[in-house]
């Protein structure tokens, strides 16, 4: 997924989405490029709203060469990420830092 440059952020009346919005902004220039790829947003989302994911129990194992691989299980303790919903995933993301930024 990536998240382009957000002008929804950076006009977040408040310090917190100002300051998020710069952060991204350094991010991305420093890559070299117009979007970047939010990993832990994206992760914390999966959480906080899962009905955006679909998901396959399983289990890991760690192989000898530091390998991990996954097993589908139904009865595992792990979900595996396998779709999202990436626009309703950026939405939110965006949204969230908007509402950190303004306070509502």
């Amino acid at each position: 997924m990536w998240l382009p440059r957000s002008g929804a952020i950076r006009w977040s009346v408040r310090t917190e989405g100002r300051r998020r919005d710069r952060e991204i902004d350094a991010w991305i220039e420093f890559e070299g490029r117009t979007w970047t790829t939010p990993h832990d947003p994206i992760t914390a989302l999966s959480m906080l709203r899962p009905d955006l994911y679909t998901v396959e129990p399983g289990h890991v194992t760690v192989e000898d060469d530091g390998l991990t691989v996954f097993h589908a299980d139904p009865s595992g303790p792990v979900r595996l990420v396998t779709d999202a919903d990436l626009p309703a995933v950026a939405e939110e993301i965006v949204a969230r830092i908007v509402r950190a930024g303004t306070g509502a």
